[in-house]
């Protein structure tokens, strides 16, 4: 097992005596920089094979031991350029080489990996990568380790580095993708003011004008999903003079129908009205998630009263 990776742990071991030397005293063969730049190049090197590697070994153990390492490459190579050579663009692309080698075997190692990059690039004031990073970041943790409360954190980060570099058509997908797992993790009230932000954003722009039909069906699901009528009822009027192209859309009537099931606590009617527009339009994911605590909701509360 540790035989088949010998070829790169010699290339592992080349690069760590290679950096040894450059720490050591006065060298009359070649200065410290040029010394940790090879050591940095010979890391990489290293990390590169054991990449290489991993196409062609499927034993998990090997294939864990190869990541571990060529990752431990990597963050030796990032360290190098940040310690000694003060290099931190070349550090910020080690370690997103170093993500990515992480991802799916060390998928927690990777998150560091991310983190670490983010962190210098908001120190140079690179904003814009560093969006495109924090996005990666929060995908990384809702997809791969399932952790919606880190996810929604690294979205929220996101959006901060658009208000520093803004880009309104990123920063409104990143706001759209926030607030559905704000909803998916209960915080409905979060959901709703992004949903609606990017409704009245829209509001204003041409290309995102037919968009607003979806962003206010999202939040009339969030504001039933809330329990409280007497908001969802002054919300739906508020849109009503707002949008009102959304009142003619079906799926503003929807709303307003389960808004009365809600209120009657019947839950045939909810369910009826909603295989109804379900015949007509697909509901997506999302939306039956929610739809279904709702309807839940419902149940319970009959069950309280029987």
């Amino acid at each position: 097992m540790a035989s088949s990776l010998a070829a790169e742990q010699d290339l592992l071991n080349k690069a760590i005596k290679q950096e040894k030397s450059a720490s050591g005293g006065f060298s009359f063969f070649g200065g410290k920089q040029e010394k940790y730049e090879k050591a940095v190049e010979m890391y990489r090197t290293a990390a590169n094979a054991y990449r290489v590697k991993l196409t062609s070994i499927d034993d998990p153990e090997t294939i864990s031991l190869a990541v571990s390492q060529g990752g431990s490459a990597l963050e030796s190579a990032a360290r190098i350029c940040t310690e000694n050579l003060e290099e931190p663009l070349d550090a910020v692309n080690i370690y997103n080489e170093a993500f990515k080698l992480y991802h799916e075997v060390q998928p927690e190692k990777a998150a560091v990996m991310l983190e670490q990059a983010i962190q210098k690039q908001k120190q140079l004031g690179r904003w814009r990568p560093a969006a495109t990073n924090t996005e990666s970041l929060a995908t990384h943790y809702q997809q791969v380790l399932g952790n919606n409360a880190k996810a929604i954190e690294a979205y929220k980060d996101t959006l901060k580095c658009y208000k520093q570099d803004p880009a309104p058509a990123l920063e409104n997908k990143i706001t759209l993708a926030l607030s559905d797992l704000q909803a998916l993790e209960g915080d409905y009230r979060s959901a709703i003011e992004g949903y609606e932000t990017a409704a009245d954003k829209a509001q204003n722009n041409n290309l995102l004008a037919w968009n607003i039909k979806n962003y206010l069906f999202q939040a009339g699901i969030c504001h039933l999903a809330t329990g409280d009528m007497v908001a969802t009822s002054r919300a739906f009027d508020e849109w009503r003079s707002k949008y009102a192209q959304f009142t003619s859309a079906r799926e503003f009537q929807l709303l307003n129908d389960l808004k009365e099931a809600v209120e009657g606590g019947d839950q045939d009617q909810f369910a009826d009205r909603l295989y109804q527009f379900d015949q007509m339009q697909k509901l997506n994911k999302w939306q039956t998630t929610v739809l279904l605590r709702i309807k839940e909701k419902i149940e319970s509360q009959d069950e309280d009263f029987s």
